[in-house]
């Protein structure tokens, strides 16, 4: 059983601890705010984050979640990986390029593997995956993947950054992990909307990642929730994820359903952290990966920023 530190129980945190709280294989079994809980099983009253770091580097913890807000996810990252302590960090990493530069840096000086593993969420999705891997059959039958378009937007939440950051992640990540983060990635255009009828706003970008053309919608200032991810192919074949769609139908081919698992997406997420923890053979790697995707997330939305405002 693997006990687990949980720095943050806003809306992710409470995610954690129900999701943690259905599996047998771990628990969250601290955390970094001193409110009493529902369930002293679960979650034990702690101190500030730094004390959880210091617990888990004496062994006391295996792990260390972090559902921090932007604004602190480098600095508690960088203070794990000093520390050699496994840490699973909700995106985006910071709210600039220069967070995830940071945290490369820091791997780059550290003497032994770190574990790192950056929840973008939608990445473990049954329903993603299951794209990801037809998205596979269908290249290795010679087709060509020509349009990648996506909507990933709602009404709300309104926090105290921009909306570009919230959604923009979501987007890009299964993008950048589709076609590859070391492809060559170029702004075409840009452009942000502040509905009149909305506190939020949306960002229409024009990207092309490789030989690609890629749409995305993004923002917190839609009339209704999206949440679409969509392939299309010089054959004219179409491979669609739209997570709106009940859990059978949210991959399809051709407008036909695709079978997918039935795991959820954070508890996925937690069973690789796991994993990661109990085999660092390969944690320094996927940790770099892990780095150098959401640098590679940063610099664009960096770029789409500054071109849009």
């Amino acid at each position: 059983m693997k006990r687990l530190g949980l720095i943050g129980v806003g809306a992710w945190g409470q995610r954690y601890l129900e999701t943690a709280g259905r599996r047998g294989d771990c628990q969250i079994a601290a955390t970094a705010r001193r409110n009493v809980l529902a369930d002293a099983n679960q979650a034990v009253p702690s101190g500030d984050w730094h004390e959880l770091i210091a617990r888990a580097q004496t062994g006391e913890l295996d792990g260390i979640i972090a559902a921090t807000s932007p604004e602190h996810q480098v600095e508690v990252a960088i203070a794990a990986i000093r520390a050699n302590v496994p840490i699973l960090v909700e995106k985006p990493l910071g709210l600039s390029r220069e967070g995830p530069e940071r945290v490369l840096a820091a791997l780059d000086a550290a003497r032994e593997p770190r574990v790192l593993l950056i929840n973008h969420i939608h990445l473990w999705a049954p329903a993603y995956r299951a794209v990801k891997a037809a998205v596979a059959e269908a290249l290795a039958e010679g087709d060509v993947i020509t349009t990648v378009e996506s909507e990933g937007c709602s009404r709300g939440p309104f926090r105290a950054w921009s909306s570009l950051y919230d959604y923009g992640p979501h987007d890009l990540s299964m993008a950048l992990d589709l076609l590859g983060a070391r492809h060559s990635v170029s702004l075409e255009h840009a452009h942000r909307m502040v509905p009149a009828d909305s506190n939020g706003e949306l960002f229409s970008v024009h990207l092309r990642i490789g030989a690609v053309k890629v749409k995305m919608l993004v923002g917190n200032g839609a009339a209704t929730k999206r949440r679409l991810f969509s392939v299309g192919f010089a054959s004219g074949r179409s491979l669609v994820y739209d997570d709106l769609l009940p859990g059978s139908d949210k991959a399809t081919q051709n407008g036909e359903a695709i079978g997918t698992s039935t795991e959820p997406p954070l508890s996925a997420v937690l069973t690789e952290f796991l994993d990661l923890i109990g085999s660092r053979c390969r944690s320094f790697e996927r940790a770099v990966d892990a780095a150098r995707l959401s640098l590679r997330i940063s610099e664009v939305l960096d770029d789409v920023s500054a071109s849009a405002s």
